[in-house]
């Protein structure tokens, strides 16, 4: 507010600068110069309105909701409890997920998939399984903003936020412990689910599954986002008015058949 005030104030400045200057008969020249103070004074106000804006974190949205993904070749749990690569997932097939806050396991219908061919920012997380915590440990990669489960805070937390010692949680309620976490820079392919209802899935880490979130998106409101189009994922989180996310201008989103999305639980 203290930016705008400031930015009406040199508007004011400059009208009287203008105004003085056209008596003292150089109206002309007073009034460009006063106008282009003026403009200066007001940018930078604006700017440091802009700043404020974005500084205070107020529905700005974080890097966590962006769709984050899996490097190919990650397994996802499938309703039959058998286990496919993400890549291979397609629209329609049906995949075990849950809803934390309710604790509602079932089978779901995976509604798009989305492909990312450079993503850079990546995850390894080093798990022990609780449930047998002198078997060999177990590593899930994931983009680093990728939301995943926490049973220790109950919610969404990126998987480069987590920390040593948190407990996620696997299909039947138990949980894996994390005992490391190693944040690095890479380009790989990735992919991930959008899937119906919930919102969440299942990826395997070792040879047991973990709960993450998948990317919540509605591709029917997206321009072009009819039943088997493709529509770039820009212009889905256009849609979602999530314009200003860095997007890759590569990133493609196939829709299948598809439901309108109830966005919860939220990331």
């Amino acid at each position: 507010m203290e930016a705008f005030t400031k930015a009406k104030k040199a508007e004011d400045e400059a009208a009287a600068a203008a105004a003085k200057a056209a008596k003292s008969g150089d109206a002309k020249g007073s009034k460009e110069s006063a106008s282009d103070s003026a403009g200066t004074d007001a940018k930078a106000s604006k700017g440091e309105a802009d700043a404020e804006v974005q500084g205070s974190g107020a529905d700005t949205p974080s890097a966590a909701t962006q769709c984050n993904s899996f490097p190919t070749g990650v397994q996802v749990l499938t309703a039959d409890g058998t286990t496919k690569a993400i890549e291979d997932v397609g629209d329609g097939d049906t995949v075990t997920a849950t809803d934390p806050q309710a604790g509602e396991t079932g089978a779901k219908s995976v509604t798009a998939t989305i492909t990312t061919p450079d993503d850079k920012d990546f995850t390894d997380l080093t798990l022990t399984d609780d449930a047998n915590p002198r078997g060999p440990p177990s590593v899930i990669t994931s983009t680093y903003h990728h939301p995943y489960w926490s049973e220790t805070r109950q919610q969404w937390v990126d998987a480069g936020e987590l920390i040593q010692g948190e407990h996620l949680r696997q299909p039947n309620g138990t949980t894996f412990t994390v005992t490391s976490v190693r944040n690095y820079p890479h380009a790989v392919p990735t992919h991930n689910l959008t899937v119906n209802d919930v919102h969440t899935h299942y990826v395997l880490a070792g040879a047991t599954p973990v709960l993450v979130h998948n990317c919540d998106v509605d591709p029917q409101s997206a321009p072009g986002g009819k039943n088997g189009a493709a529509v770039s994922i820009k212009q889905v989180k256009m849609a979602l008015g999530r314009a200003n996310m860095s997007v890759s201008q590569y990133d493609i989103v196939h829709v299948g058949a598809l439901t309108r999305a109830n966005r919860s639980p939220a990331r």
